[in-house]
């Protein structure tokens, strides 16, 4: 924990989770919305039953004597003999493809992940598939090597669309560019779906050795843009639905 801690940055806290399955899950839907409105990517470590700052020399205040040379602000506080703190693992590594983002916060962005934090628990609720994507959103900058990455991302956006097993290329493009025109013109999108899908199937196929980071980004891009427009919808369409709406009767 120690080797964590000493790059500590920020804390979230949750009262409401029920178990550590919970929050585990409230806090990557936290992240994942983060991601989606452009913070960079980032590590939660561990979670656990207190904050850093209520448990940090917890042994030390166990010690009259140690307690003596503490800072002030920490002399005060739980011990081990006033409380048990427990700590689950969740993102144990260090390396990170961090090729885009702000690695600032703000106020207005927390405010909006806030109010989006419901709504989208109840689309993965309403929609199972949503649970897998963002799950990958999570875990796909944790892989070191860019083409295993990519190929994940890539994994979550083919999941949004079940119906999907023939033609993909084509198919995809259409849909993602029906999906995303809330947020882009659906030309545009489906070009350039095109085309960063064709650098995601000569990676499966092993026929380029060469992966940029720029082709990382744009697995990235097409994913968040996909689940941002389905929080700008509130809903998941089917491949029927979009294409109703590109072919209106």
């Amino acid at each position: 924990m120690d080797v964590y801690l000493r790059q500590c940055n920020l804390e979230v806290e949750f009262k409401a989770a029920e178990d550590t399955s919970e929050a585990a899950d409230d806090i990557q839907i936290i992240r994942a919305l983060l991601y989606l409105y452009g913070t960079a990517m980032f590590v939660i470590p561990f979670y656990t039953t207190y904050s850093v700052n209520q448990y940090s020399g917890i042994n030390s205040r166990d010690s009259d004597s140690l307690r003596k040379e503490m800072p002030d602000g920490m002399r005060e506080g739980i011990t081990s003999k006033t409380a048990t703190v427990e700590a689950w693992p969740l993102d144990l590594t260090l390396q990170l493809v961090s090729a885009c983002g702000e690695t600032k916060t703000s106020q207005p962005l927390w405010a909006r992940v806030a109010s989006q934090w419901q709504l989208w628990k109840s689309l993965e609720a309403r929609y199972p598939i949503l649970n897998i994507a963002r799950r990958i959103l999570n875990s796909g900058p944790t892989i070191a090597d860019i083409g295993p990455s990519i190929l994940e991302i890539w994994q979550a956006v083919e999941t949004l669309f079940p119906t999907v097993t023939s033609e993909v290329s084509f198919r995809l493009a259409v849909l993602v560019s029906q999906l995303c025109t809330p947020l882009r013109n659906p030309g545009v999108t489906y070009r350039d779906t095109k085309k960063k899908y064709g650098v995601r199937s000569k990676i499966a196929h092993g026929s380029t050795s060469k992966v940029s980071s720029e082709d990382w980004v744009g697995a990235w891009d097409t994913l968040c843009t996909c689940l941002r427009s389905v929080i700008e919808r509130k809903k998941l369409p089917s491949e029927d639905e979009l294409l109703a709406e590109l072919l209106p009767s």
